[in-house]
């Protein structure tokens, strides 16, 4: 089978695209060899924001300095492979079809069902286990404590921010949330906090686990890095800084100094994080497209859209999976919107080409309830193909388009603009 194939089949086996619980991956993980063992250096991050771009840092940092990166991230925009990297490169098909002929193999042996994610990151995992790494960054897909991930003991763990997302599966507070990202913390091995995970349990949980805090801005201050390449700019807040301060936690023999760090960051490749505020000039109209799909992102999202220059008309074209809280990803979004933004805006709906996307009748409730009410001028359409259309056909010079509110909402923007080139 070819890895398009695979893919398809690999969501097929499973009841549930969503099955919290370590047992079924742990069981296939032990019968591969997965869960022990490891030669490299291993660091998980989990949090509601920031996670990928934390990954993408670290491992592009390490990998500056020499060292031999694996990266596991999820979901991808374009193509499976962006999931598993290698010293910041794809790995290749005939090396995915091989990790999943063998991770069936073993699912069938024991006659167990996986999720997608499941089958996934043993895949990732195999593939990792022959490569001669020196560190692996893992990010976790769900939560925490019963994602797939964390079958894998890590030595250090990050948590980059907590906010209200997943609640059906993770709980409806704060604290309950903060308590599953914790399950990433290990027995007498250091974690690290951004200052948007701060919770008193998160630390009491660290503390009762005898784990080494390092909280940013009490236990560790932030490097002020100057460099060039848009990268800088496409960061989550805490991304940049809890990736320096792992660093500085996995090569502590480097005596890594404020000046040698600049030094390193000079150094790193101009790399453009696809769909993290990532800019792009296309039939002459700037596009911002952006992974926003929970309240904290969509916050600071509209922040950074009210630090640029101003344009004639910004569109805004957004779309969310249904199980997402709609409501308050456009009212976080809105409430730190300029008002010159709001003012000019035109906004552009419609349902996205997925299984989970929100419905068209659902978009023109919350529609109604949060653009029409504000007296926003905005459209419901059948597709989210056709609102990226017509901000397209509307869009001047001039203007600005704003693509945001899921991976897939990116996805399909970028396919619009690949079929618009051709």
């Amino acid at each position: 089978m070819t890895v398009v194939e695979w893919l398809a089949y690999i969501e097929s086996i499973h009841s549930a695209a969503i099955d919290m619980g370590l047992d079924r991956v742990k069981t296939v993980g032990e019968a591969l060899g997965l869960i022990t063992n490891w030669p490299c250096r291993i660091v998980t991050v989990a949090g509601t924001n920031g996670k990928g771009t934390t990954v993408k840092t670290l491992s592009t940092l390490l990998n500056t300095l020499g060292y031999q990166v694996g990266s596991y991230t999820s979901p991808h925009l374009l193509d499976f492979s962006e999931r598993i990297e290698i010293n910041l490169k794809p790995v290749l098909d005939p090396q995915l079809v091989e990790a999943f002929h063998k991770v069936e193999q073993a699912r069938v042996a024991l006659s167990k069902t996986l999720t997608y994610f499941e089958f996934a990151t043993l895949a990732a995992l195999l593939i990792f286990k022959e490569q001669p790494l020196d560190v692996l960054i893992l990010e976790i897909g769900l939560g925490g404590r019963l994602d797939a991930v964390n079958i894998i003991e890590p030595d250090i763990s990050i948590i980059t921010t907590i906010g209200l997302d997943h609640q059906d599966y993770l709980g409806n507070t704060l604290d309950k949330i903060a308590e599953e990202k914790a399950g990433i913390i290990r027995q007498n091995k250091p974690v690290i906090i951004g200052q948007g995970a701060y919770r008193p349990s998160l630390i009491a949980i660290a503390q009762a686990k005898q784990a080494k805090v390092y909280l940013r801005g009490r236990d560790f201050d932030d490097e002020h890095i100057s460099g060039q390449g848009q990268w800088l700019n496409q960061l989550f807040p805490e991304s940049l800084q809890l990736a320096i301060q792992a660093l500085k936690l996995l090569a502590p023999n480097l005596g890594l100094t404020t000046s040698h760090i600049q030094q390193i960051c000079q150094q790193l490749p101009n790399i453009a994080l696809i769909g993290r505020f990532q800019r792009i000039v296309f039939k002459e109209v700037e596009w911002i497209l952006d992974v926003a799909h929970n309240a904290p992102a969509a916050n600071w999202l509209a922040e950074q859209l009210n630090s640029l220059s101003p344009v004639s008309t910004t569109h805004f074209v957004w779309c969310s999976f249904v199980d997402k809280d709609l409501e308050g990803i456009l009212l976080a979004f809105l409430n730190k919107l300029s008002p010159e933004l709001k003012q000019s805006s035109r906004w552009h709906i419609g349902a996205l080409n997925h299984p989970r996307s929100a419905e068209k009748t659902k978009l023109e409730a919350v529609n109604s309830a949060n653009l029409t009410s504000n007296s926003l001028h905005s459209s419901v359409l059948e597709t989210f193909e056709q609102a990226l259309n017509r901000a397209y056909n509307q869009a001047k010079p001039t203007d600005r388009i704003v693509v945001f509110g899921s991976f897939q909402a990116i996805n399909e923007a970028l396919e619009f603009m690949k079929k618009g080139e051709g």
